[in-house]
């Protein structure tokens, strides 16, 4: 609710004091921040109308709060707010409180100048922060002599009851819902939007029509009551005939805790029937452990407090305890008088034994779900284990073939050259495949001898020429290009990046390898390098014509000997694992 008043903060007590009333008596934590002066006016108030306010306020009941408790540090945050106010409201659950009402000076807690856009933005908010089932209420109390239109505007637009003097008036200008489905950026909402004049006037505006429309409500309570009065007869019978057939159970009974009535759903729930409780009192019901509960229900039925959807347990007449839901109303006689209570009593066993249910099941989830983190904490440490292991016997490895590969490179080179002449054709084919193949498999082991040098070395990175490593990597893949007439190209201008450039150039020369590697039979390899510059960062595009891949293995290409493409294309699967942990090492990602 918003509470509007001309100028005297004293206007706010005629409908502050009994909603903070209300609540103290309903075991409702009652919280109020406002200026120093103000704060002693509700005081003295609340003395006066029978509230001791230094009792309430020893036991946590009413807090009487200065802008130190409630006001945070900087603008307005709707986000950083909530979060504030629903600590409150968990503080007082903790305290054992049934609910938690607040009452705002807005003008004093956020001083007149508060920006209209964030506080409308904030003001809708609050309306999620009091949804259903949270025990909450909040009157925000606005000067307006004081704060200026648009923020009363604001005002009206976020809040679904308005207050003025005593008088509660719903709001036709409500629209919180609509301000937070919208952009969330808290613009104000100033009508046409034509300046404060105009504000002005519309605020009088809507204020005049809040007035009409409670008038006009009058008028129709009035006559209401008067068809009421008319109807009286045949509306007591068919009360009475709900009453009868209602599967609730609906009890009277008068201010002592006497029942004084009895229906149908009353019978089928507890077992009793009406001649056997009408007269007794209602603690006949519960169990011993609960009978305390009856006091305090009668004493806020006595002061016309409804007590609304109270969960306990009450007792059959066989014995059997159960767990209910009551609503206690308070019963008013023709001259207003409360004069006893209605009860609604449902039972709510099977909603409370799948409560149970789902909390347990909730709970075996978690636990479920606590153990599967700490199996994928012990598989994540055996696998990076493992690869670490990998990683030193796969540089071992590649050490170890180095020496009989360049053996047979050698001799099988001097024995082209030296008994080329006396060697047929069959013999200088059969020389040339071994040529080849040692070139191969030491190309291999270079391979490995950089994914284990990769893996294992710290590298210091600093300002590495791009166009350089590319030059370098070309010229390490010198060989397939003349063979394959293949077209590599590059943009006129590529950036320096932060890096390593040892490392750089053999991520690029392994990258332009495969892209001459993996190409149709018949297609002449084409290759391309260029830079996108963005923001701190640079991203650099190799694209070539090549095979592809196919999607589901995007996710693959980068793990060390993943071979796709199957024998047809050779490759040792680890060009690429070697592609990313260089381009990790460097700070940088790869992706395809």
């Amino acid at each position: 609710m918003c509470l509007f008043y001309d100028r005297d903060p004293a206007e706010q007590m005629p409908a502050l004091v009994p909603f903070i009333e209300q609540g103290l008596i309903g075991d409702e934590q009652c919280i109020y921040i406002a200026d120093d002066q103000t704060i002693d006016q509700l005081a003295g108030q609340l003395d006066r109308s029978g509230i001791n306010v230094a009792k309430e306020s020893d036991r946590g009941a009413l807090k009487l709060w200065t802008r130190r408790e409630w006001r945070q540090e900087g603008e307005l945050s709707s986000e950083r707010k909530a979060e504030q106010v629903r600590e409150f409201v968990e503080d007082s659950r903790r305290l054992g409180f049934k609910g938690v009402r607040f009452g705002v000076e807005m003008t004093w807690t956020l001083g007149p100048d508060i920006d209209a856009g964030r506080l409308e933005h904030w003001e809708a908010t609050i309306n999620d922060i009091f949804g259903p089932g949270v025990p909450g209420r909040i009157i925000c109390q606005y000067n307006r002599s004081r704060l200026a239109p648009e923020v009363m505007l604001a005002a009206l637009h976020t809040h679904p009851l308005a207050i003025m003097g005593d008088a509660v008036y719903p709001n036709l200008f409500y629209q919180a819902p609509l301000i937070l489905n919208a952009d969330g950026n808290g613009q104000p909402s100033n009508g046409n939007g034509s300046g404060k004049s105009s504000a002005t006037a519309r605020v009088e505006w809507m204020v005049s029509q809040l007035k009409r429309a409670r008038a006009a409500e009058k008028e129709r309570e009035a006559l209401l009551k008067a068809q009421v009065v008319l109807a009286k007869t045949d509306a007591n019978r068919r009360l009475a005939a709900i009453v009868e057939s209602s599967d609730d159970a609906i009890i009277s009974k008068d201010l002592n805790g006497v029942i004084m009535s009895w229906n149908r759903g009353a019978q089928r729930i507890f077992g009793y029937t009406g001649d056997e409780v009408i007269g007794k009192p209602i603690t006949m019901l519960m169990p011993p452990e609960r009978v305390n509960e009856e006091p305090g229900i009668l004493d806020r039925i006595r002061h016309g407090v409804r007590v609304d959807h109270y969960e306990t347990v009450r007792r059959r007449k066989d014995g059997t305890l159960f767990d209910i839901s009551l609503t206690v109303s308070p019963i008013v006689d023709d001259d207003g008088r409360i004069v006893g209570a209605s009860k609604i009593a449902r039972d709510i066993t099977d909603r409370k034994r799948a409560e149970t249910a789902l909390r347990e099941v909730r709970e075996q989830l978690a636990k479920a779900n606590e153990q599967l983190e700490i199996r994928i904490a012990e598989r994540t440490a055996e696998l990076a284990e493992t690869n670490s292991q990998l990683e030193a016997f796969v540089y071992s490895i590649a050490h170890d073939l180095r020496a009989p590969l360049r053996s047979m490179q050698a001799f099988s080179s001097m024995i082209l050259e030296e008994y080329g002449a006396k060697l047929d054709e069959t013999g200088k084919l059969y020389a040339r495949r071994v040529v080849r193949a040692a070139e191969s498999m030491d190309m291999m082991v270079l391979d490995l001898l950089a994914y284990g040098r990769v893996a294992r070395s710290a590298l210091e990175l600093g300002a590495a020429n791009v166009a350089a490593a590319w030059a370098a990597a070309i010229t390490q893949n010198e060989h397939t290009i003349r063979e394959t007439n293949a077209v590599v190209e590059t943009t006129a201008a590529l950036p320096a990046v932060r890096a390593h450039e040892a490392t750089l150039t053999q991520v690029l020369a392994n990258l332009l390898g495969n892209a001459l590697k993996f190409v149709p039979p018949g297609v002449t390899p084409r290759v391309r390098l260029w830079a996108e510059q963005r923001p701190e960062t640079v991203r650099l595009w190799v694209e070539d014509n090549g095979i592809g891949i196919a999607p589901e293995h995007h996710e693959r290409i980068f793990r060390v000997f993943e071979r796709l493409h199957g024998k047809d294309y050779g490759g040792t699967g680890i060009g690429l694992s070697i592609v990313r942990k260089g381009t990790e090492r460097m700070g940088g990602r790869v992706g395809v």
